[in-house]
């Protein structure tokens, strides 16, 4: 239950704290937790997610021991990226490896690619173009960092920082062409 989360010891031993926990969500593997972390006596909303195993799992230490290297490999990963300033990827603030209480917290950033989609959100075509570029130079940083691919990138893992864009080395979008539509158009034409 996301009340009864406590931060990991390693986490406080700098003094900081973590508060005002709330349920975000919660997957088969994972629940997200929405926290505010103070730390240098600086305030910052973060969001936490937790490895939880699933109680129809819990006799199977295996698959548990698995799917925990799973989460922390993926969490690493994307650590790795952050600290080296990859831009299309959200900074990992803290991980925690403790098998009692394995997460990491990140910084809170606005809805997921999922979120827009599921509340039928109005994107433009230059919000499109923005987002799949986005997406794009975080699998150009995987690949040129890593040599590797995403492996299961999903519209929830797709998450909308405001105000940010992707950088200036990517091309804008081309001017839109002044013409008059076809009358009518199939997709066997």
């Amino acid at each position: 239950m996301a009340p009864a989360w406590q931060a990991p010891d390693e986490w406080q031993k700098d003094g900081s704290t973590i508060s005002g926990i709330t349920s975000l969500k919660t997957g088969a593997w994972t629940s997200m937790l929405s926290a505010k972390e103070i730390r240098n006596g600086k305030e910052i909303d973060v969001v936490i997610k937790t490895f939880s195993a699933p109680q129809e799992i819990l006799e199977d230490p295996e698959r548990i021991a698995r799917e925990r290297e799973k989460f922390l490999a993926s969490a690493r990963l994307q650590k790795q990226l952050s600290d080296a300033n990859a831009p299309a990827w959200i900074h990992i603030l803290r991980l925690s490896e403790d098998p009692k209480n394995t997460s990491f917290s990140m910084e809170k950033c606005g809805a997921s690619l999922q979120d827009m989609l599921d509340r039928k959100v109005h994107l433009s075509a230059t919000d499109l173009y923005q987002i799949t570029l986005s997406i794009l130079q975080g699998y150009e940083e995987l690949f040129q960092r890593h040599k590797r691919s995403h492996g299961s990138l999903k519209a929830s893992d797709v998450l909308n920082v405001p105000g940010q864009n992707p950088p200036t080395a990517w091309p804008t979008p081309p001017p839109r062409a002044k013409t008059t539509p076809p009358t009518t158009c199939t997709p066997w034409a």
